[in-house]
């Protein structure tokens, strides 16, 4: 299996945490892309051109969750059911993590074409997004690593403090730092630290 990935893309950092997590690394060869690039090796796969993309044969995945249940099934190992209350967060958790790279992406535009409007609308869901699940950490009902949801938070909150956004968000949201902590602490995360902004 072949898997593309840039080092600061969240989505894509879910699938390479997934491999390590999962015991696939001897099975995946992980290839970087260069985004928006005429050379994009991944466009030679997927007309999307986005990462992250798996390649499995004449198999061609372009959409994380698709690729984290392939990965799952790969590892041999099964999907946890899901009620409609798990569903209810991991909605919520997508939609921060969104709102994330909305906000990041904005900012690597020209500073002269940059959107004082979105920046504004994009802090204050961060905010509510951040109390919102400040009050599920304190409940300990956040979910557990390595599952897609917990994998898709925590890339979201290391993206959010990578690029500085949300200033102070870790003492006002304790709880919800200390489970970030936590989830970084785990090596295949760890590995996959994104690097400076470019």
């Amino acid at each position: 299996m072949l898997l593309f990935y840039t080092q600061n893309s969240p989505y894509a950092r879910i699938a390479r945490v997934a491999v390590r997590e999962f015991g696939l690394r001897r099975q995946v060869t992980e290839k970087l892309a260069r985004n928006r690039a005429a050379d994009n090796p991944v466009l030679t796969y997927s007309p999307a051109g986005r990462v992250p993309t798996l390649v499995d044969g004449d198999l061609v995945l372009s959409e994380t969750r698709l690729i984290y249940d392939y990965l799952v099934q790969k590892a041999g190992k099964a999907l946890a059911p899901k009620d409609w209350n798990d569903l209810a967060l991991a909605g919520q958790i997508s939609s921060f993590m969104d709102g994330i790279c909305l906000w990041v992406r904005e900012r690597y535009r020209p500073e002269e074409q940059q959107s004082p409007f979105l920046f504004d609308v994009e802090a204050q869901r961060a905010d509510r997004s951040l109390a919102f699940l400040q009050a599920h950490a304190t409940q300990n009902t956040l979910p557990a690593l390595p599952t897609y949801d917990a994998l898709t938070l925590v890339c979201a909150l290391d993206l959010m403090q990578h690029r500085s956004l949300c200033p102070g968000w870790a003492t006002t949201y304790p709880d919800l730092q200390k489970w970030a902590l936590g989830a970084l602490a785990q090596k295949a995360l760890q590995d996959t630290t994104p690097g400076p902004a470019s």
